[in-house]
């Protein structure tokens, strides 16, 4: 590959990035209805050539934005709790995850959190419950894990569940004092143990 090319590709990287950011700011503010083609164009600084080159339709956009939560997500369950080979570490690693996800992908947390209360037609909820599913079966098998070998009881699995709604709720705020209630209720437990 030439070093134009590699540079041709960094700019196509970064603009569909920039779509995509845009569009997941968007749809958690107002929700996927009330958000045009239009108005994500404006705000990424992009003409819908452009959006329709990288995505077919608002649907699509929407559909990846989905898919791109669903891989972070799974990366990061990866790098901080399969990756760890005591149950200690990574208990601690469900908490760095979460930490690491809001300092690195914040728009695609809060996205990701909103998308419940959406107002969408049937098949796109089918694919939000989906992958709902996959994560919250991913949290029931690593908690089941630590139930059988001794580390969680009842009490903790219940907690973990409160915490989780708890932060869904600090996610869909937006005022930078819940954020830094959230932050340092996360570094509490991380340097905790």
């Amino acid at each position: 590959m030439s070093k134009n090319q590699g540079k041709i590709n960094s700019l196509s990287h970064d603009t569909k990035k920039r779509i995509l950011q845009v569009a997941a700011r968007l749809f958690s503010e107002r929700g996927y209805s009330q958000v045009s083609v239009r108005e994500i164009c404006e705000l990424a600084e992009i003409g819908k050539p452009t959006l329709y080159y990288y995505f077919k339709d608002k649907q699509t956009l929407f559909l990846k934005l989905i898919e791109e939560s669903r891989v972070i997500t799974n990366k990061l369950i990866d790098e901080f709790i399969i990756s760890q080979p005591e149950f200690k570490k990574q208990f601690h690693g469900l908490f760095r995850l979460h930490l690491e996800y809001l300092k690195k992908h914040s728009t695609f947390v809060r996205f990701f959190f909103v998308v419940h209360l959406m107002s969408l037609d049937q098949n796109l909820k089918n694919v939000v419950l989906e992958q709902s599913k996959e994560y919250l079966q991913k949290l029931q098998e690593f908690i089941k894990k630590g139930q059988k070998e001794g580390h969680i009881s009842p009490e903790l699995y219940l907690w973990l569940f409160l915490v989780r709604f708890a932060i869904s709720c600090f996610i869909t705020c937006k005022t930078s004092i819940q954020n830094l209630i959230l932050k340092e209720s996360w570094k509490r437990c991380i340097n905790s143990g």
